[in-house]
């Protein structure tokens, strides 16, 4: 019998193999290029919850710095339980305030906020600044809630705001809104929640401003007077205007679309392009400007197509 275990059955002995010795791959090293290998890992994540995306963060290193900023990229309030990747705000807030928080301030790209959300000990005008101050990057802001008067001094610090949907008749009460303020400045993408009987203030103030969503507009023909010959306006939801720019889609799931949006690409706004495009080119009839959400996100014709 043979009793030497280093020894094959033939009497040989095996090679001595280490894999730090020998320069071969230890076994948990990639097979695929790292740029291929770090998509595969960036598509599952995008489509996973964020305990999900925990699990995968443990594979590797390289993975957890792959795929932490993905982790950190959109703050929601606590009780919002969305199937993609989201940080929830009280934990955001205690990330920010303790060590290392380096890697989730420039990480930041989305906030949906609400004042009333549950956040522990945090004061909520200190929270909300907290996050403005320690985020530079934030380039879409959703407000769901009526935000007090001194949050705008707060909301003024965004450099970088391009998306905005908020509550802007109850954020400047008791004045009217002040389209002209800095908060205002780089905003493209602007969606009002409410009633809003104040837009006679010039719109050519919001410089940048290419898309806008209004819920109710009290004086319809008097506004769209002062729209008609804005160019720059591409794509308004607003069913009761009669414009080439004008979609009104319903359906509309306003915060789930907007969690969608910011993780995915694709929201209404993507949607109601592609409406408007079809329409331009015969593929809808001109005269129809109104579409279900459900269809509009299913159905909808590419724009690249068009």
């Amino acid at each position: 019998m043979n009793t030497d275990k280093s020894r094959r059955l033939d009497g040989s002995r095996p090679l001595d193999i280490h894999p730090e010795s020998s320069g071969l791959e230890k076994p948990l090293d990639p097979r695929l290029p790292q740029d291929l290998e770090r998509s595969i890992f960036e598509l599952a994540a995008a489509s996973s919850t964020s305990k999900e995306v925990l699990v995968l963060m443990r594979i590797a290193w390289r993975v957890k710095d792959w795929l932490q900023p993905l982790l950190y990229r959109t703050i929601v309030p606590q009780y919002f339980r969305p199937m993609v990747p989201t940080i929830p705000l009280n934990v955001a807030l205690d990330l920010l305030q303790g060590e290392g928080s380096q890697a989730m301030e420039y990480s930041v790209r989305s906030l949906c906020w609400h004042l009333t959300d549950p956040s522990g000990s945090h004061n909520p005008n200190l929270a909300l600044h907290t996050i403005i101050e320690s985020c530079p990057n934030i380039s879409d802001l959703c407000l769901v809630t009526r935000a007090p008067r001194e949050s705008v001094l707060i909301l003024d610090a965004m450099q970088h705001l391009l998306r905005l949907n908020l509550d802007a008749r109850h954020l400047f009460a008791p004045e009217r809104p002040e389209y002209g303020s800095a908060l205002f400045r780089n905003v493209t993408h602007l969606e009002l929640f409410e009633e809003a009987p104040y837009l006679d203030t010039d719109l050519s103030t919001l410089v940048n401003l290419t898309h806008l969503a209004l819920n109710i507009v009290s004086d319809v023909s008097a506004f769209h007077s002062r729209i008609c010959t804005d160019t720059r306006l591409q794509c308004i939801d607003m069913p009761t205007l009669v414009d080439d720019r004008v979609v009104g889609m319903y359906g509309i799931d306003f915060i789930q679309d907007w969690i969608r949006g910011v993780t995915t690409g694709d929201d209404f706004w993507r949607a109601a392009e592609r409406f408007i495009a079809a329409r331009r080119i015969g593929k809808v009839d001109r005269s129809h400007n109104l579409v279900a959400y459900d269809d509009a996100m299913k159905n909808g014709v590419s724009i690249d197509s068009c």
